[in-house]
């Protein structure tokens, strides 16, 4: 014979209160202040032409796919994408890309 109770057969509620947390009192947390020591960098300047915003990159030779992305203000992923898409050997985001294809890519990621 086998006996079983409701309180055997339920599952106990995981407890949501930490076992070190006192009920009832809550920690505020203060907001850091942005730091001042820095620079101001203003945004990439940008044109509008013909009713198109123009986002202007600096392309240089020697740059690398993670320079060309912080240029372009996108990710690394998408730009080896597009370079792989126009036949770019690219392995890795320290890669040096050639000077055409830095300008194809900017081009078309307009």
């Amino acid at each position: 014979m086998i006996h079983c109770s409701a309180i055997l057969q339920a599952r106990p509620k995981p407890s949501t209160t930490k076992p070190n947390a006192t009920p009832g009192i809550r920690k505020i947390r203060v907001p850091k202040p942005p730091p001042t020591d820095k620079p101001y960098v203003p945004p990439p300047s940008t044109s509008v032409r013909g009713g198109l915003r123009v986002k202007v990159a600096k392309v240089f030779h020697g740059m690398s796919v993670k320079q060309l992305a912080d240029q372009l203000g996108q990710t690394v992923e998408s730009v080896q994408g597009l370079l792989v898409g126009f036949g770019e050997l690219v392995n890795r985001a320290t890669d040096v890309i050639k000077l055409d294809a830095a300008e194809l890519v900017a081009y078309v990621s307009q």
